[in-house]
C-alpha cells in the first residue's frame, strides 16, 4: 500500500476431474480455497480499517481537501485506499487545485527529488522506495522523469532496429511483417527500459556511498576491498612508542553528544528548549508527545 499497489493474493489452481476423484486431493483443494477466501476477507477488512484510520488521524484542513476532491464519495463507499493515498500525495505535492500553481508545484516536486540525499541511517530499500514514489508523483503531472530529446532519438533508433530484425526474420520465414500494434508494444517496452535506466542512475547518484559501495563505480573501475587494505599502510608491522594518551580525548564526550543529537533529529526527535539534554518525539496517530530520550555526556 505504501507504494500504491494492492497486495496480490494468488488463487489456488483448479484441479482436473481426474484429480477431483481422489478424496485427499479434493480435500486439499477445498482447504486451499477456504484459505484463499479467508485471506481475501482479511485483506478487504484491513484496507477498510486502514482507510478509516487515515481519514480520522489527518488534520482537519487536509481532511476537508480530501473530501472536496473528485471521486471521494465513491472511494469512501468502497474504502478505496489507493485513491486516498494518491489524493493525499497530490495535495501534499501542491497539485491540489487552488493550493499551488501547476508550474510551481512541478518545480517543487522536481526540487524535492533532485535535492534528496540518502541518510546514513536509511536503508537502501527505504531510500529507493521513497525516490520511486516521489518520481511517480511527479510523473502524474510532469510527464516522463528526465526524458530528453536524446532519449527520444535513442528510442526511435532502437525501435527501428528491432523492427528491422523482426521483418527480416518474418520475410525469411514467409510470415507477415510487424504490425502497428506490435510496433507500439515494442516502443512501450523500449521506452520503459530507457526510463528505468535513467531513474536508476538518478537514484544511485544521490545514494549514500557507504551503502551503495561498488554500484557508483564506472565500468572497469576497480573497487578497493576494505578487507585487503592495511589500516596502517606502509607502517604496518613497525613498532611505535606512544608519548601521549592513545585513547580518551577531552572532546570525546561532546563529540558523541553532538553526533547522538544529530541522529535523533534525523529520526524525528527535537531538542527541548527547557533542557538541551532532553529530546522529544511526536506521535501523530496518538496526537501527543510519547517519546522522550535523555542524553548525558559523561
Amino acid at each position: 500500500m505504501e507504494n500504491e499497489e494492492e497486495p496480490e493474493i494468488t488463487a489456488p489452481e483448479k484441479i482436473t476431474e481426474d484429480k477431483a476423484k481422489k478424496m485427499f486431493l479434493k480435500d486439499w483443494y477445498q482447504r486451499a480455497l477456504d484459505k484463499y477466501y479467508g485471506r481475501m476477507d482479511h485483506l478487504e477488512n484491513n484496507i477498510s480499517v486502514l482507510f478509516n484510520q487515515v481519514m480520522q488521524h489527518m488534520t482537519s484542513i487536509l481532511r476537508n481537501k480530501v473530501k472536496a476532491s473528485k471521486g471521494h464519495g465513491e472511494a469512501s463507499s468502497q474504502s478505496d485506499l489507493l485513491w486516498l493515498l494518491n489524493t493525499i500525495g497530490n495535495i501534499m505535492s501542491g497539485y491540489y487545485v487552488g493550493v499551488t500553481p501547476k508550474d510551481m508545484a512541478l518545480d517543487s516536486s522536481l526540487k524535492k527529488i533532485l535535492t534528496r540525499k540518502q541518510k546514513a541511517t536509511e536503508t537502501n530499500e527505504a531510500y529507493a522506495k521513497w525516490m520511486l514514489k516521489a518520481i511517480k508523483t511527479f510523473e502524474r503531472r510532469g510527464g516522463a522523469f528526465l526524458w530528453t530529446p536524446s532519449n527520444e532519438k535513442e528510442l526511435v533508433a532502437e525501435v527501428a532496429a528491432e523492427k528491422k530484425v523482426f521483418n527480416d526474420a518474418a520475410k525469411a520465414a514467409g510470415s507477415s511483417s510487424m504490425t502497428v500494434d506490435e510496433e507500439s508494444a515494442v516502443r512501450c517496452s523500449k521506452k520503459n527500459a530507457l526510463k528505468q535506466h535513467g531513474i536508476a542512475m538518478s537514484i544511485l547518484k544521490r545514494a549514500n556511498p557507504k551503502r551503495s559501495r561498488g554500484a557508483q563505480t564506472r565500468p572497469g573501475q576497480q573497487v578497493p576491498d576494505r578487507d585487503k587494505r592495511s589500516e596502517f599502510g606502509d607502517e604496518e608491522g613497525k613498532t611505535f612508542l606512544v608519548k601521549r594518551a592513545l585513547y580518551g580525548l577531552k572532546s570525546s564526550a561532546l563529540a558523541f553528544r553532538l553526533n547522538f543529537a544529530k541522529t535523533l533529529e534525523e529520526l524525528g526527535f527535537y531538542l527541548s528548549y527547557a533542557d538541551p539534554d532532553v529530546c522529544l518525539g511526536y506521535h501523530w496517530m496518538m496526537n501527543q508527545h510519547t517519546f522522550c530520550v535523555i542524553m548525558k555526556a559523561w
